[in-house]
């Protein structure tokens, strides 16, 4: 299984195979510039990648799967777009709290029950 990469700072492409991920210490470096993604998140790449094979294997005795993933292209709640709305949302909640949870300031003169 091949996985290709498009480097976010230099546009270039690259493609890694599966057992060349999975075999990496020193994470995942582009070729053309660089740039690198530390080993601890590509192990938690590959962790995320052993999961899905793991239940593709499941699935391989009644179906077969087959299936393109694109960084671009990715469904809610992963995508960039549902990422943005979520992050609106906790912002429009936080300034949703009204003042009449909170309990009403009395005068001194006012009597309390």
């Amino acid at each position: 299984m091949t996985f290709t990469f498009i480097c976010q700072s230099c546009d270039d492409s690259f493609e890694m195979d599966y057992t060349q991920l999975a075999e990496s210490t020193k994470g995942l470096k582009c070729p053309n510039c660089g740039k690198r993604l530390p080993a601890a998140e590509l192990d938690e790449f590959v962790g995320g990648v052993d999961e899905v094979l793991s239940q593709v294997a499941a699935l391989r005795k009644r179906f077969v799967a087959s299936f393109d993933v694109d960084a671009d292209d990715l469904p809610a709640p992963y995508d960039s777009e549902s990422k943005r709305a979520q992050g609106a949302e906790d912002e429009d909640t936080e300034d949703d709290v009204s003042d009449e949870d909170e309990e009403p300031e009395l005068d001194d003169d006012e009597d309390r029950y």
